[in-house]
């Protein structure tokens, strides 16, 4: 059986890995990617297969979940169920792959997790990012739901980066209220034991959005 070499290191989605080829036959191989349409109910075959090998190393194995995740995604679009892309990048050549893909797409909204970039050069590392992204999608710019950002500032950030409608979303209120903490205009917060979890819920949710809408508008009317 003839090896297959690995290959240079990954970048983004043009993610090259080394992998035992299969054993099958070049009619199995062909039925893959003809009959069956997309093929991805044999790509998930194959990963089944592929997982049980302890010398897979870890760009390998991050392919292989990478193939899952196109299999789900394939039966989601069969049911004909809305999505929304999730955006990840590390450099600026995915961020070009990724404005391509969504102009052919015409994706009405994008999501990102930002959840992750707590530091402060991370977070930076992220907006600028963003700001790119929305720069190669412009005139035409969808949605984006981001995810993390709870801070004031950093909700700044993101609506002075996209150029387009930003719906910040944030765990945070549930959070508080959990713990019994009153979220504030200004996303502080202090602590209520006067009211339940459920009522600090709803509280919360409200002041978020509240602030929000607020950052929004007044970013807005700097801009006219």
């Amino acid at each position: 059986m003839r090896r297959v070499e690995p290959r240079g290191p990954a970048e983004g989605p043009g993610l090259h890995c080394p992998v035992q080829p299969s054993a099958r036959s070049s009619m199995d191989r062909a039925s893959d990617y003809g009959s069956e349409g997309w093929g991805f109910e044999s790509l998930r075959a194959r990963q089944e297969v592929h997982t049980e090998d302890p010398q897979r190393t870890p760009a390998a194995q991050r392919a292989v979940r990478a193939m899952a995740r196109t299999a789900e995604a394939a039966r989601i679009i069969g049911r004909h169920v809305p999505v929304v892309p999730s955006v990840v990048w590390r450099f600026d050549e995915d961020l070009i792959r990724w404005a391509a893909w969504l102009k052919d797409s015409d994706a009405e909204a994008v999501a990102v997790d930002l959840g992750t970039l707590t530091a402060g050069a991370a977070w930076s590392w992220g907006v600028r990012g963003l700001a790119r992204l929305g720069e190669l999608l412009a005139p035409n710019v969808p949605k984006l739901l981001a995810n993390g950002p709870s801070r004031v500032d950093r909700i700044k950030d993101l609506i002075e980066a996209w150029p387009g409608q930003v719906v910040p979303m944030s765990q945070r209120p549930w959070h508080l209220a959990r713990h019994g903490r009153a979220l504030n205009d200004d996303l502080s917060d202090s602590k209520d034991v006067s009211l339940t979890a459920a009522e600090l819920m709803r509280i919360n949710a409200d002041t978020f959005e509240r602030t929000v809408r607020s950052l929004i508008a007044n970013a807005r009317r700097m801009a006219a």
